[in-house]
């Protein structure tokens, strides 16, 4: 039985999806489906695979056997080519390349000739022609060249003895390459070729070593070539404060872990720009601003200093942002004090506009004209995600990119899409999520994603193409609607289910996407951009698909009367009305989402915990949400759980002597909380959870190499301000305050080696607890973090949660 699917990719054309079914019990498999017809290859798991980009062959790399295979889409037919290190289809799709060992083979997918070059330990395609870039060695040469697949001429570039030639790199335009020569005076070779012949002019930045040598990261080149990125390594000693011992002084801007992990990070290297054309360098980071933010074709680099504020006790520092010229080195402040949060400020997609939020707005700066404005200032809307934690250093809901022209910017608030101008043009919405209940964001596959976050520069959307929205639902509905220019938004699918990792091919004009809930295993399906009528493509764990798996029940209760929540009550496999079955309610913050995600029975998973296993036992599962109030998380916890249960209590058939409490991290404190203060439950589980507030205040995240100070006054905790303005609260809010108060029998567990939550915290209470001779035990996980990842572990840590409940409620 599979445990899950993940679609990875789209064919351009649109007539292949490739997924990956996952399993615990036998190998991974990967997917090759047609999307109009039943063809399906089934392939070894691989994370190296690739369409030709004429979407005619589809090669993969297995992940235990390295063998490769070739599919013909067109013919529908594999050929196994066995073993090898690496591969990669030319940009015209003529040729493929076959790296085993040190033999490169050349194959013509057309004539299939092949061609064969000997002593290759790596290459690299030219970005659009049949030209590669080869490192070859030998015992006592290792030589660049370039090979013309078409023709077989070859040119040797650059050639050595006795030292290495690492990080080969086309530019964009492919008019240009660069890689470093690791010789005992470091090089930096350029070359640069006249149109599209083998021609060249051949540029050398030698590095002194009284600069830094040049850092075996990767190297960059600007599109036309011009100009290459590299990184050096900084030569300021940070003396013997590192060694031996660690010495924390209260003066300090951060704790030694953090400030350790930083200077590693940050002060070890510097990013240097080589103005090739010119023959200059320039240092875009320094001592003074060591973080920076790049893209190797906008003309400004973002830098800032990450302790300019501290000590702050905040997740994300506060900063000073600067933006610096690449040619003359010219630096100005953009914003005072800005948050470093991820998506609060990033380039346009050229590089012109700087957006960045602040107080509760969306600005933008103009890298020309250097003038700043308010683009939400006239909006009556919210453009803050307060539905996150609700304290200070409230982060935006999002800015996903820019149209193609940078003449209008897309902005998210809580519900719906914005359009603002940069033409003072007034700026509307392109969808109606408030009024539907729904929000609606511009669905991005992963390689554009990554890219943007990689250089802090948005993505660009065609809007003469129209995009693809995911829309979820406070009715715990999801889905996708296409929208256009001319039509605006139209709904393609939205479904009780959890509808998720679509992708879109406008030249195929179709969307596939994956379905699955609680008691649906995923199916991989397909929606016409003119249609939306979706068909299935694959059906994951068919043989659970006729039998009883429960059904689920929304509902909605207020808590003392100011917040109105909803919840998730999912009956058992063959209820029978006339019978009395035992509960367990599961939490963490707004866990009714729950309800969609599926999980078989015979997954173990990371917290112990699966619907299944217990619908299928005659448990009715409970998933609430719940509201906070600052300063009162456990409190707040308490008042929303026990009025989700008043509701639930009024279906006869569930038992109230046998309710059983569970919740992981967050949802473990909860749990540790809540039982503290009520007798209501009969059995309780608490994994990897707070139990002390006050300690844990006064702990470290090792994870994070950070205090955790930041996550009770800005972040999950909810505290709103330190312990020492705000003692009382971090007593009432603290399950451990309260352990002779503790009468539920309770199973904490906890991993030895977590770094985000302290295990010792478990321990404090399971202390308290046999000191009291309470009813408790508790189980720590050698090798295990915050999660379980070991299977023998998951399994067994599955079987004690069980085995807990049902001794108890059953």
């Amino acid at each position: 039985m599979s445990k899950n699917t993940y679609i990875q990719v789209l064919s351009s054309d649109g007539r292949w999806v490739v997924f990956k079914e996952l399993f615990d019990n036998k190998a991974n498999v990967l997917h090759v489906q047609h999307t109009s017809n039943e063809k399906r290859f089934e392939l070894e798991d691989s994370y190296d695979f690739d369409f030709s980009n004429n979407n005619q062959w589809f090669g993969t790399k297995s992940k235990d056997s390295n063998s490769f295979k070739l599919i013909d889409l067109l013919q529908q037919q594999e050929t196994d080519f066995g073993s090898i290190s690496s591969f990669q289809f030319s940009a015209d799709s003529r040729f493929l390349a076959l790296l085993n060992e040190s033999n490169l083979t050349l194959i013509n997918l057309e004539t299939q000739d092949t061609q064969e070059l000997k002593n290759v330990k790596s290459f690299k395609w030219h970005p659009q022609l049949n030209r590669l870039m080869i490192h070859r060695v030998t015992a006592t040469l290792s030589t660049i060249l370039v090979y013309e697949a078409s023709t077989k001429l070859l040119v040797i570039l650059e050639k050595g003895k006795h030292f290495e030639y690492t990080k080969m790199t086309w530019s964009g335009s492919g008019n240009s390459i660069a890689f470093i020569e690791s010789s005992p005076l470091q090089k930096l070779h350029h070359f640069r070729f006249n149109d599209h012949n083998l021609e060249h002019q051949h540029k050398v930045l030698k590095v002194p070593l009284v600069e830094g040598s040049i850092i075996e990261k990767n190297i960059e080149l600007k599109n036309d070539g011009s100009g290459v990125f590299f990184y050096r390594s900084s030569l300021k000693s940070e003396g013997s404060v590192f060694s031996g011992a660690e010495i924390w002084t209260t003066q300090d801007p951060w704790i030694v872990p953090r400030m350790k992990a930083y200077k590693a990070r940050e002060h070890s290297f510097k990013l240097v720009y080589w103005d090739v054309l010119n023959s200059h360098t320039e240092d875009l980071n320094d001592e003074k601003f060591p973080s920076y933010r790049f893209h190797p074709e906008h003309p400004n680099v973002l830098v800032y200093n990450m302790l300019s504020y501290e000590p702050q006790y905040k997740q994300f520092p506060d900063i000073d942002l600067y933006i610096k010229n690449l040619q003359t080195g010219k630096l100005k402040l953009i914003v005072e004090k800005i948050s470093t949060a991820p998506n609060t400020f990033s380039f346009s997609p050229s590089g012109r506009y700087v957006s960045f939020f602040k107080n509760g707005d969306w600005w933008v700066y103009d890298c020309i004209s250097e003038n700043k404005i308010n683009v939400t200032h006239d909006i009556a809307t919210s453009f803050e995600n307060k539905q996150l934690y609700g304290i200070e250093n409230v982060l935006p809901y999002g800015n996903p990119g820019w149209t193609a022209d940078e003449k209008q910017l897309f902005l998210y608030d809580q519900y719906d899409i914005w359009m603002v101008g940069m033409d003072n043009g007034d700026p509307h919405k392109i969808t109606l999520g408030k009024e539907q209940g729904i929000s609606y964001r511009i669905q991005v596959d992963d390689s554009t994603l990554l890219a943007s976050k990689t250089y802090s520069t948005s993505s660009v959307f065609d809007i003469e193409e129209g995009l693809l929205l995911s829309m979820k639902g406070d009715d715990l509905k999801s889905g996708y609607a296409y929208w256009s220019k001319d039509l605006g938004t139209k709904e393609k699918v939205y479904k009780p289910a959890h509808v998720e990792e679509g992708q879109v091919s406008l030249e195929g004009g179709i969307i596939v996407f994956k379905k699955s809930k609680f008691n649906s295993p995923p199916s991989v399906q397909a929606v016409s951009l003119e249609m939306s009528k979706s068909r299935l493509l694959y059906q994951s764990n068919p043989s659970l698909l006729p039998l009883d798996l429960g059904r689920e029940e929304v509902f909605h209760y207020t808590v003392n009367s100011e917040f109105q929540e909803k919840g998730v009550l999912i009956y058992p496999s063959q209820f029978d009305p006339n019978k009395r079955y035992p509960m367990v309610t599961w939490i963490y913050e707004q866990n009714s989402v729950e309800v969609n995600n599926f999980s078989p029975p015979s997954n173990a998973g990371t917290i112990g915990f699966n619907i299944l296993d217990y619908v299928l036992d005659g448990y009715f599962v409970l998933l609430p949400d719940i509201s906070y109030k600052i300063g009162s998380p456990g409190v707040s916890a308490l008042q929303s759980v026990l009025a989700s249960i008043e509701v639930v209590l009024k279906q006869k058939s569930i038992d109230r002597t046998r309710l059983g409490l569970i919740g992981h991290s967050f949802g473990g404190y909860e749990t540790s909380y809540i039982v503290s203060q009520t007798n209501l439950f009969s059995a309780a589980v608490a994994g990897a959870a707070v139990t002390d507030l006050i300690s844990s205040y006064h702990d470290v995240a090792w994870d994070w190499n950070m205090n955790q100070m930041w996550r009770f006054e800005a972040q999950q905790l909810r505290m709103g301000a330190s312990y020492y303005s705000s003692k009382d609260a971090y007593h009432q809010n603290s399950p451990l305050n309260y352990v002779e108060d503790i009468k539920t029998p309770l199973l904490l567990w906890a991993g030895k080696q977590d770094g985000n939550v302290n295990w010792s915290q478990s321990v404090y209470l399971y202390m308290g607890l046999k000191r009291l001779n309470s009813e408790a035990k508790l189980i720590l996980f050698e090798n295990e973090g915050h999660f379980l990842i070991d299977k023998v572990n998951q399994n067994f840590l599955r079987f004690e949660t069980k085995k807990w409940f049902d001794t108890i409620l059953k």
